[in-house]
């Protein structure tokens, strides 16, 4: 993520992480496409059956991904509409959203007369919304951080260079010894 310009992948590695980043976005073409073009399938007996396989549960999970990373900002979605989306049959669909609500992941029901999944809106608790506050508090400090940094690097040898002359000034005078008010003496002898 943190790449200006990220090339197609390369190595296995690569692969991997193209595909978590697909996966991550509820892209399961782009993500079973990484995952079948590393070469080491080639290297099992049954590689095609196991491709097939591995791209049943990449939908599956990826239907997952979308429904907790997206599922806040629908208010219903159909199983044709997911069907459509994830290329699964209906009941693969309608289990995999139905453990997740069992589960507690899902916040939503099925409404079978229209085969939807409504989606039920919760409050955020009160340790969301304040880890949501501090997140924007962070963000503005974060932000305010940056531009009096930038202010301050192009200042910085201007007052570098002054402190320098003041530090020079002062041991001149003898400004930087400590002098004791009993005797008016410094630390080195020296009278005020």
């Amino acid at each position: 993520d943190n790449q200006n310009f990220s090339g197609p992948p390369e190595n296995m590695r690569d692969h991997v992480m193209a595909a978590a980043k697909a996966l991550r976005s509820g892209d399961w073409k782009e993500c079973a496409n990484n995952v079948t073009a590393i070469r080491c399938w080639s290297l099992l007996t049954n590689s095609e059956n196991v491709k097939e396989k591995l791209i049943v549960r990449i939908k599956e999970e990826s239907l997952r991904t979308y429904l907790f990373s997206y599922g806040a900002f629908y208010d219903s979605i159909s199983l044709e509409q997911l069907e459509s989306l994830f290329e699964l049959p209906p009941n693969s669909i309608h289990s995999v959203v139905s453990k997740m609500m069992i589960n507690g992941e899902l916040n939503a029901r099925w409404d079978q007369p229209t085969a939807t999944v409504v989606m039920h809106r919760a409050e955020p608790s009160r340790l969301q919304s304040l880890a949501q506050m501090y997140s924007e508090k962070m963000s503005i400090l974060l932000d305010s951080t940056a531009g009096s940094n930038d202010r301050d690097n192009r200042g910085l040898a201007v007052t570098s260079d002054a402190r320098d002359r003041n530090r020079v000034q002062r041991s001149d005078r003898g400004g930087d010894r400590f002098r004791s008010p009993a005797n008016g003496m410094g630390i080195m002898g020296r009278a005020k």
